[in-house]
């Protein structure tokens, strides 16, 4: 009798411990309000799409030496770098230039085998003036590929005309 009480007594302390838990009516009311994007909110691409990328974007030869600028407009919010070789080492300088008075970020980048352990990223690039600089700072003997795609675009700002987004120089 004893053990069927303990058994009764668990069940009703689990049915209270599980209602409890049940969202209210205010509770949906927010998740529903919530769940809205604001409209001027940037674009992001989706995430399948993000997870493919590194195999997607068009990839550019850049041999040993070699400095390429990669100027973007103002409604790119951030951009995707990908960098990789052919199973060589990578050697590699990526720089993000913002605006006239050239505020620098600067990422140093090496690997033993580009092709086993290839390098990305996604650097935020808001404001005017914005290039990407990608340096292969290894001899001409081993050339890298590298791909810079548009990330997270607002649609919202300055610069989003019919132009291409991003044009190798």
């Amino acid at each position: 009798m004893l053990h069927s009480l303990s058994v009764m007594i668990l069940a009703l302390m689990l049915v209270v411990s599980v209602s409890s838990f049940a969202p209210s009516q205010k509770t949906r009311q927010v998740t529903q309000t919530t769940d809205r994007i604001p409209f001027s909110s940037p674009t992001l691409l989706q995430s399948s799409k993000r997870e493919n990328l590194f195999e997607t974007a068009p990839y550019k030869t850049v041999q040993g030496g070699t400095v390429f600028t990669i100027p973007f407009p103002t409604n790119v919010q951030s951009v995707y770098v990908a960098i990789k070789t052919e199973g060589t080492p990578l050697h590699a300088r990526v720089e993000l230039l913002q605006g006239p008075s050239n505020k620098r970020q600067t990422m140093e980048v090496y690997t033993e085998d580009g092709l086993e352990r290839p390098f990305d990223c996604i650097l935020q690039s808001r404001g005017n003036g914005n290039v990407i600089r990608i340096v292969n700072t290894a001899t001409i003997e081993y050339p890298i590929y590298a791909a810079v795609e548009p990330y997270e675009i607002n649609d919202n700002a300055a610069g989003g005309g019919g132009e291409p987004l991003m044009r190798w120089n």
